[in-house]
């Protein structure tokens, strides 16, 4: 591909890369993958498809680790794209979750899915996880997402009733 004409010099304060609205670099050529959003607003095209806090678990997850005595652990995988997963739960005698965390690979919806959820369920009763739907996910990542990427947002829920179904049939 290289470099093109509209590429170059966009360091410099040369006014044919301008914003006429802000007098910023104008940062909307096709070569840079940058939407323009309205006037003078740039956004890298990205972030217009996830929010910062989703870029940044996906980077820092919360709870990524694994606990050594786990009473639940299962594994999960998306085909589609390859995302994996691996859950821990903790459960206290009274059905308590006293603590969650996961291990895996995947997608920037997917971590930060399994970050998200596995705050949320930390106190909270075993048996609150069968009442979760995709909807609550979604509501958790506070995501818009296509049937495509319900998957990855779904991927750790998914995961962790199976492995509650399979726990109580042991």
């Amino acid at each position: 591909y290289g470099r093109d004409r509209h590429s170059r010099n966009l360091s410099q304060n040369n006014p044919r890369y301008l914003s006429p609205h802000t007098g910023q670099k104008n940062y909307t050529t096709a070569s840079t993958r940058f939407r323009k959003l309205g006037k003078g607003q740039i956004t890298p095209f990205f972030l217009t498809l996830y929010r910062e806090d989703i870029i940044e678990l996906a980077k820092n997850p919360l709870n990524r680790r694994e606990i050594s005595h786990a009473d639940i652990t299962h594994s999960g995988l998306n085909p589609l794209c390859g995302d994996h997963v691996r859950i821990y739960l903790q459960i206290d005698r009274d059905g308590t979750i006293h603590d969650a965390s996961f291990m895996g690979d995947g997608c920037a919806i997917s971590i930060a899915a399994a970050s998200l959820l596995t705050d949320e369920l930390k106190g909270k009763k075993i048996t609150d996880i069968e009442n979760l739907q995709t909807k609550n996910m979604l509501e958790l990542l506070g995501l818009d997402l296509g049937p495509s990427r319900i998957k990855c947002a779904v991927l750790v829920l998914e995961t962790i009733k199976e492995g509650m179904l399979k726990d109580r049939s042991s």
